[in-house]
Parts: C-alpha cells; sequence; structure tokens
C-alpha cells in the first residue's frame, strides 16, 4: 500500500524511506535503481512511420475499396483494378504525409533539456541527471528548479511554488516543513510537500523524495492518461455507418442479381460475374479522396492561424463541436501576473466600488498613484536586463509578482535606476514568508532617510498609524483600518491579488540593528491589485462561439472566486448555482451529474479525474466535447475529448495528448 507521505511526521518519514539527513550513499542509490527503476515517466511509443502509413487504411470504407480491388483483379477488369488502386494510393499518401509533417512539428517543437538535480550523496553535495534519483535522496531545491521527483520538505525558507500544470493553481503556494496534514486534505493544499514537474518561484529548500517516476503525482495522471481510450470522430462515426450501409446495398444487388439469373435459367457464373461487376460500379471510390482533400484544406487554413493538427479528422471534428470545456490558468489567461488597478485616495480605498486605476491607463498625472508605483519599483528585486531595447523585447529577471510591479512602475515612466541613484540604498529586507513583506531603505537628503515598504496588506495596516489620502497625512484609525480591510476582502473577491505600500520619514542618524526593526509607525499609501490578465482574443472567442450556438465551461483547478471572476469578465454567467467544486463532485453520481453539467458553467478545484467525468458526462448527453488546456492536469480530458486542443505555450504531455 502507497504511503500517504503528507501524514506523517519527519522523523517517520526518514524512516519508512530508509534515509538519514545525510543523505545515501552511491551503492545504495545504485541497488535502489536497479530495484525500483530509473526516476522517469512511461511514455507511449510513437508510431513508425510504417505503421502511421497502413493506420490510413483504417477505415471500412477503405476495407471495402480493398476488397472490391480483390475482386475487380479476379475478373481481370484491369482498368477497375488500376484505377481503385491509384485513388487508394493518392488517398493514404496525402493522409500520411499531412499527419507525418504534423507530428514531426511536434517533435520538433519538445524542449530536449534534460532535468539537473543537486542531491547530497556520499556525504557531498553533487549534481546529478533526475533519472538517477531514487527515494530516500535528500534534493535542494532553489529559485527557478523544477522539480525534479514528489518530495517531502524538511526545511525551508521563504519556499514558493508554481504548481499550475499540476493542479490548474494560478497563484504560487507556499510551501513549508509542516510537522502532518490529514490524510483529507487535498493535493493544491498539502503545503508539506513538493511534487514533480513544478517549478521554484521563490525561496528555498530541502527535500527528501518519497515517489519517483509511475509513483509520483504526474505519473499517476500519465497512468490515467494511458487508460483513457480516444473516441471515435464523429466522421469516422458516419464513415462506419456508410460504411455499413453501402456493404448491405451491394450484398442486396448481388443476392437480387443472383436470384433473378436463377428463376430465369441463366449461367450461374456469367450471373455471378455480372452481379460482381455491378457491385464494383456501386463503390463510391471517389468519397474517400474528396474528403481527404477537403479535411487537408482545412488543416491549413487551421494553420495559417498558427494551429498545428495532428490527426486529419480532427479538421471535421472541429466543426461538429457543441461544448468546449476550457481550462482557465495559461489558457484563457496569459498565465502570468499583471498590475490591474492601483487605489489610492478617499474615492477608491473608502467607496464602495472598485474603481482603481487600471494599468494600462495613464498615471502620469496621478501623483498618489505615482507614489504607490515609485514604492513597488524601489522595494523590489526585480531588472530589466536590456533597458535600452524596446517594450516588447524586454528581458525582466526576477519573481513573478516583482516583474509585474517593475513593469507597471517603467510603463508609468519611473526608471528603477534612476530612482536609486537619486534615492541610494542603504539597507534592504528582501521579501519572505516570516516578514510578509519587502523593504528598502533610502537617502533621502543630507538630514533624511526614506523608509520604502510593500507586502501583505493586512500585515502593512496592522503597522500603519497614518494614511496619505487626498494630498494629505491623516491618522489611521479604527473605523478606517475597518474599511480597509473591507475593500481588501473585496478585492479578493474579484480574484485579484492585493499588496499595500506604505512608507515613513527617519532622521539621518536614526540607529537601529535590524532593518525590521523600523518597519513601524508607517502611513499607508495605497492598495495595488493584480492578476492573471485575459489573453487578448479571449473574448472575441468565447462570443464567436456562442453565436455559432457552442456552449462554454470552465474546468480549473483554480479557486471558485477566482474563476467566477475570470467568468464574468469573458460573458459565462456565474451565478452561485452554475458552479460547482471538485469535493461536491466526488459526493454525487455519474447519474447525477449527467443532469448537473446542463446548467452548470463553472467547475472549480477539480482534479484531472473529475475532469474525465465532466467530459464523459457531457458525451453520455450526445455532446460534441472539445477540451482546452495546457497542463499536465488537463492531458487525461484532452485525450478522452472529441477534439483536445492544447495551447502553444502549454506542457508536452499536454501537447501530446491533444489532437
Amino acid at each position: 500500500m502507497q504511503t500517504n507521505w503528507h501524514t506523517i511526521s519527519l522523523s517517520e518519514v526518514f524512516s519508512e524511506a530508509e534515509s538519514r539527513k545525510g543523505g545515501l550513499n552511491s551503492s545504495e542509490a545504485n541497488q535502489r535503481i536497479k530495484e525500483f527503476g530509473r526516476n522517469v515517466l512511461p511514455q507511449e511509443k510513437p508510431y513508425s512511420k510504417i505503421r502511421l502509413f497502413l493506420s490510413q487504411f483504417n477505415s471500412p470504407l477503405m476495407y471495402i475499396l480493398l476488397v472490391t480491388v480483390i475482386i475487380s483483379l479476379s475478373l481481370k477488369h484491369y482498368s477497375d483494378t488500376i484505377f481503385i488502386a491509384v485513388v487508394l494510393l493518392i488517398n493514404t499518401t496525402v493522409g500520411f504525409y499531412q499527419e507525418n509533417k504534423a507530428n514531426q512539428s511536434l517533435l520538433a517543437l519538445k524542449k530536449m533539456v534534460k532535468v539537473r538535480a543537486r542531491v547530497l550523496r556520499d556525504g557531498y553535495e553533487k549534481e546529478i541527471d533526475s533519472e538517477e534519483l531514487v527515494i530516500g535522496d535528500i534534493v535542494f531545491l532553489k529559485h527557478g528548479d523544477k522539480v525534479p521527483a514528489d518530495g517531502r520538505i524538511v526545511e525551508s525558507r521563504g519556499l514558493k511554488l508554481n504548481e499550475a500544470s499540476l493542479t490548474g493553481e494560478s497563484q504560487a503556494v507556499e510551501k513549508k516543513a509542516e510537522d502532518v496534514l490529514s490524510e483529507s486534505t487535498p493535493l493544491p493544499e498539502r503545503t508539506n510537500s513538493v511534487f514533480m514537474g513544478t517549478i521554484v518561484e521563490e525561496g528555498w529548500a530541502m527535500m527528501i523524495v518519497v515517489a519517483t517516476g509511475i509513483n509520483t503525482q504526474i505519473g499517476d495522471i500519465v497512468s490515467l492518461l494511458k487508460k483513457t481510450k480516444e473516441r471515435k470522430t464523429p466522421l469516422q462515426k458516419k464513415i462506419v455507418s456508410l460504411s455499413r450501409w453501402v456493404g448491405i446495398f451491394i450484398l442486396s444487388i448481388v443476392v437480387i442479381v443472383l436470384i433473378e439469373g436463377y428463376f430465369t435459367g441463366k449461367n450461374f457464373a456469367d450471373v455471378f460475374v455480372a452481379s460482381l461487376a455491378l457491385a464494383v460500379s456501386a463503390i463510391p471510390e471517389g468519397l474517400l479522396p474528396a474528403i481527404t482533400i477537403i479535411m487537408v484544406l482545412g488543416m491549413r487554413r487551421i494553420f495559417k492561424q498558427k494551429g498545428l493538427v495532428r490527426k486529419l479528422s480532427a479538421t471535421e471534428t472541429l466543426g461538429s463541436v457543441t461544448i468546449i470545456c476550457t481550462d482557465k490558468t495559461g489558457t484563457l489567461t496569459e498565465g502570468k501576473m499583471q498590475v490591474s488597478h492601483i487605489l489610492t485616495g478617499t474615492k477608491e480605498l473608502m467607496s464602495d466600488s472598485i474603481k482603481g486605476l487600471a494599468k494600462d491607463e495613464n498615471v502620469n498625472g496621478v501623483e498618489s498613484h505615482i507614489s504607490v508605483l515609485k514604492i513597488a519599483t524601489l522595494a523590489n528585486e526585480a531588472f530589466i536586463e536590456n533597458p535600452e531595447a524596446g517594450l516588447q523585447e524586454w528581458v525582466v529577471r526576477g519573481r513573478p509578482t516583482e516583474k509585474a510591479l517593475l513593469l507597471a512602475g517603467t510603463q508609468a515612466g519611473l526608471n528603477k535606476h534612476e530612482l536609486e541613484r537619486q534615492y541610494p540604498v542603504l539597507d534592504r529586507i528582501m521579501f519572505e514568508s516570516d516578514y510578509k513583506f519587502a523593504a528598502t531603505y533610502h537617502r533621502k537628503n543630507d538630514k533624511q532617510n526614506v523608509l520604502y515598504i510593500i507586502g501583505a496588506p493586512e500585515e502593512i495596516i496592522a503597522r500603519c498609524v497614518g494614511l496619505d489620502i487626498d494630498g494629505k497625512n491623516e491618522k489611521l484609525g479604527t473605523v478606517q483600518a475597518d474599511k480597509l480591510i473591507n475593500k481588501l476582502e473585496e478585492l479578493a473577491q474579484k480574484g485579484l491579488r492585493v499588496l499595500a505600500c506604505a512608507h515613513r520619514d527617519y532622521n539621518a542618524e536614526t540607529k537601529y540593528q535590524n532593518l525590521a526593526e523600523l518597519v513601524n509607525g508607517l502611513s499607508l499609501v495605497g492598495f495595488i491589485a493584480l492578476k492573471d490578465p485575459l489573453r487578448q482574443d479571449t473574448k472575441d472567442s468565447i462570443l464567436t462561439t456562442k453565436k455559432a450556438g457552442i456552449r462554454t465551461v470552465i474546468v480549473t483547478g483554480d479557486h471558485k472566486l477566482t474563476a467566477k471572476a475570470i467568468a464574468e469578465e469573458i460573458g459565462l454567467e456565474a451565478r452561485e448555482e452554475n458552479i460547482i467544486e471538485g469535493k461536491e463532485l466526488e459526493t454525487i453520481s455519474d447519474d447525477e451529474l449527467r443532469e448537473k453539467v446542463k446548467h452548470i458553467s463553472i467547475y472549480a478545484r477539480v482534479s484531472p479525474r473529475h475532469k474525465l467525468r465532466i467530459v464523459d458526462a457531457f458525451q453520455s448527453n450526445g455532446e460534441v466535447v472539445a477540451m482546452l488546456g495546457d497542463g499536465v492536469n488537463d492531458a487525461p480530458a484532452l485525450k478522452s475529448a472529441d477534439i483536445g486542443v492544447a495551447v502553444g505555450s502549454g506542457t508536452d504531455v499536454a501537447k501530446e495528448a491533444a489532437d
């Protein structure tokens, strides 16, 4: 039985994994590789070119045409034999060429970079190929690393992971070495564990490997993918039906002609040959090449729109779709944070509405907004690597949130390099989960220094005594603090991530031991709200599909409120009765789900298995389902749907499962 690693203490984890804090030695690691195998995911063997060519014959209509060739040849109707054989050859060659070209393009898109891992082996820190990792290995993780295996956190500092490809969670998840969690804790909330394929956005950690290869969470999804059967497309179903009727019609003709010849006393051999000749002439040999040519033309039109079609039949299926199930993070949205609102002053901070400055508005004339962006730019570790290049060519380094803040400030005309020259940095506190804020201490002039702080609103408000509002500084009382907290909750319900900005002036002679000592008695300047923005064409695409009579539903692993906010933004129904969460799906039967899918528009906090059930429920209702996704967690549903569409920026697993 597989161990629930998140439910046991660290000492038990080390005992179960037969390991220690000093790591394994080489002989132990080699023995475990022999016993349990390498840390790789199972991969389906790709189609060989011969197999891909032969697969073009896998159609009932092709079977009938092949039988027709044999019959024509036996009757010595060489002209018919040659004509039908040429038609078959052209049809299979065109189909093979297009599908092989698409598959080769997909292979070229795959990243061939090996993942490396830093481990403790033989008492020393080493860098090895992640395939060589075994259960019990001690692995070090740092900012930017891809987690090489499932693990339990032993030590960590400010660790945040992007788990979007695995769980659909849009925001980075904070992780720490907690003791134990309950057995029922869902995957996105297992904060004491890290999972293969996710990305370290912030911080540092030491973990012990508890699962490798097929036994990891991502391995579980790959196993589910292998068990998932592909459905026949509507065109394939129609061709099967047509072939059946053509077969029945031809057999009927043969029987009728034989019976008529028998009763009229004609020679049986002559009548049989005549009936077979009549049957051959009734075969619609031109139908298959006509269908193939039409699908190839459709495939080329999709390619011009930067879409890659792996299977010819998928071109027709697109035109038959009645339901689109779409993931949110990285599919409807860009999968990266951007500043959406800046809130300062009475009208924005104390009102009941959210009218803050949108990021694409001109902020150069709004002094309070500039003050907020100035703090966000200076209390920031991100930097632009090539500021001399054009905006679209900028290479920005740093944490996702800090990159978004820096870009917002730069687009408002603030130059971080010039600001730091004007206000030299004396000290700084980098953002950490322990502090929940970042701070920089600058020389303002010969007599004064200034402290700039940005961080979690609850933490910043608790440290503030004043409020810069409407051009003056007021005392921050309990009533105003409550209104600010209400505003914060209102923004959170819109699926926004909120940061607060504050400052305080100090005498240049002020002494301190730790800069954190000065982070009190602050003046709040305002809030910055960030979100994962919609892709530019999302709204128009949803509107186009709606006009075409296609229903769109969101199927995401993200939070309910975030999914609801996105749904409202793109014009989908987002009332409470139209939303269901994964935990509720666990309690209902397949029959009940078939009824519920008729009116549910948003499926939140769902797992890969839930996505499969949702797709199957729609198909059971006679719908033709298209699944859009980009993550590993979308792959089983992409394969099960009538047509799977993977986003270009998605994972290799998702692309391989798509059509």
